[in-house]
């Protein structure tokens, strides 16, 4: 099938189109579903992160042979949990929102059911998308964390884990958190600080259109939403590089705001290449040549590396970082922050065009 992302597609963005109304649901089975392989595949670092989740230590040696993972758990007066977590001698509750609407009400009624099942140690948290708007208990049960901090937390335990499972599928969890506005986009430059700007923006106008909703395929389109004049500069840069280049001989300007990668950028010769910027990572230009697999045997890992999604096509992709020292690319003027996007764009794609299929 053909694709217009310069990334492998993330699949619970695919089944989140089809999740009207269940958006909360949606999330909330598919954080579960994480939740259950790194018990299994990872089970220290499921403990370590479902002690800091609960702010507890219910999660030490031993708890793993007893401990079951369940959505939609049905209480008899209480209504239904979004997950439970039961262990041999403790209890855990999961109530989600993607907002900070959790009530008082609700709050004690779980604190009520937990209290009814009997067991000394017991955590309700509130995994919530923003502060909790409503007064919540004053209960020493009661947790709230954030989806935010949640997916910071969970790409920990990733980045020290060797599975290749455990690496998919937070990476695509941490797709939708990111496709939901809610993970947190780090403030390294001026051009992520407005970045950052632009989504809260995009928060608060949700009738408008933003680079993190809507495909966009016109570089004039962002004159038309706020905080994106520096983002909007550097394409403009990218843009010139391209049309002085040998070899680019047509390009197309695109996004791809619910990929695993969101981007915004360039297609190259009819999606050879795509040439664009990380929307979680702004101050990163890429280069990946898409068309085709590249044979990894001729590969000499000199420039860029190589990257196999799940069909098995290998892809190459280069990456420039805006903030490398060397470069001081935000400290120099507008010429020179061209030329140093030219001398990589030129570099890299001599380098991606000698790679065999």
């Amino acid at each position: 099938m053909t694709t217009s992302s310069p990334v492998p597609d993330n699949q619970l963005l695919r089944l989140f189109r089809f999740a009207h109304r269940q958006q909360e649901n949606f999330t909330t089975e598919s954080f579960a579903h994480v939740l259950q392989y790194l018990l299994v595949l990872e089970p220290d670092r499921a403990a370590a992160f479902l002690n800091w989740l609960t702010g507890s230590d219910f999660f030490c040696h031993g708890y793993r042979d007893q401990c079951s993972v369940r959505t939609q758990f049905r209480t008899k007066q209480h209504g239904i949990p979004d997950v439970l977590i039961e262990g041999k001698d403790f209890d855990v509750v999961l109530e989600v929102k993607l907002d900070g609407s959790l009530g008082a009400i609700q709050a004690q009624a779980y604190l009520d059911a937990l209290r009814g099942r009997g067991q000394q140690r017991r955590r309700l948290v509130a995994l919530l998308g923003s502060t909790p708007a409503n007064k919540l208990p004053d209960d020493p049960v009661l947790k709230t964390a954030t989806w935010g901090a949640l997916g910071v937390e969970l790409r920990k335990a990733s980045a020290s884990s060797n599975s290749e499972v455990v690496h998919h599928l937070i990476d695509q969890f941490i797709g939708l958190l990111n496709h939901l506005h809610l993970m947190p986009l780090q403030v390294r430059s001026g051009l992520s600080e407005e970045l950052h700007a632009h989504r809260e923006w995009a928060s608060a106008n949700p009738d408008k259109p933003s680079i993190f909703k809507k495909r966009i395929s016109s570089i004039d389109r962002l004159r038309t939403m706020e905080h994106t004049d520096r983002l909007r500069n550097l394409l403009l840069q990218m843009d010139s590089v391209l049309t002085r280049t040998p070899g680019v001989d047509r390009h197309r300007f695109d996004s791809g705001p619910y990929s695993k990668e969101p981007w915004i950028g360039f297609n190259l010769n009819d999606m050879a290449y795509f040439f664009f910027v990380s929307l979680n990572s702004p101050e990163t230009v890429l280069l990946q040549r898409f068309r085709g697999s590249v044979d990894p045997k001729a590969f000499d890992g000199s420039i860029g590396d190589l990257e196999r999604d799940s069909k098995g096509v290998v892809r190459w992709r280069a990456k420039l970082d805006l903030l490398d020292p060397a470069e001081a690319f935000f400290d120099v003027d507008e010429a020179k922050q061209q030329q140093c996007l030219e001398a990589f764009f030129q570099r890299a794609f001599a380098f991606g065009s000698r790679l065999p299929s």
